[in-house]
């Protein structure tokens, strides 16, 4: 049974109750998976942009002590949401690349950033991006994401798709603006 330290969120929040089969941790002890969580908080001060930065550089740090190989970040648009790639295309693709207007996007950026590094250093790496906390899709999806044998994993890249090369990104955005090369909904089936 995979057994995940959660970081950004307490293991006795109610989006983790529908999660059977898994054990959460509150430190990285023991833990085969990190799942961070990167909430913008909304404000336009640095203290957001900090918060998200130093909480996954802090996570990294602890991951290389310990034998955690799986990070899972799970996040929101906030950096992709500026609309300079309106002008392109109505839909937003992971070729378009990023497109900022906060602090929380600046943040939720270097985040990705350094899930990235750490999936080109070996560490099996996916992203959910998502625009409103639903908890069965959450549970359903970090059940997966922690239960991925190695080939599975691997099966998943595409170095012809930005958000597949070395690493996954899910985006989960029930209007269709932010489109995804896997669909969450999809994959958990």
């Amino acid at each position: 049974m995979p057994t995940l330290w959660i970081v950004g969120r307490s293991v006795s929040d109610p989006c983790f109750e529908a999660l059977s089969g898994l054990k959460l941790s509150s430190q990285p002890e023991g833990c085969d998976t990190a799942v961070v969580f990167v909430d913008g908080e909304g404000r336009s001060d640095l203290s957001t942009l900090t918060n998200s930065v130093e909480r996954m550089q802090a996570t990294l740090d602890d991951i290389e002590q310990c034998t955690i190989d799986r990070l899972m970040v799970v996040t929101d648009f906030s950096s992709l949401v500026g609309r300079r790639w309106k002008q392109h295309q109505s839909t937003w693709e992971s070729n378009l690349g990023v497109s900022l207007e906060s602090v929380d996007g600046m943040g939720a950026l270097i985040v990705e950033i350094l899930a990235k590094s750490a999936a080109l250093k070996g560490m099996k790496v996916l992203i959910l991006r998502r625009n409103q906390l639903n908890t069965e899709l959450l549970g359903r999806w970090m059940k997966k994401a922690a239960s991925l044998s190695d080939a599975e994993y691997a099966a998943m890249q595409d170095g012809e798709i930005p958000d597949l090369d070395g690493w996954v990104v899910m985006n989960h955005d029930p209007s269709g603006e932010f489109a995804s090369a896997i669909d969450p909904l999809g994959w958990i089936r």
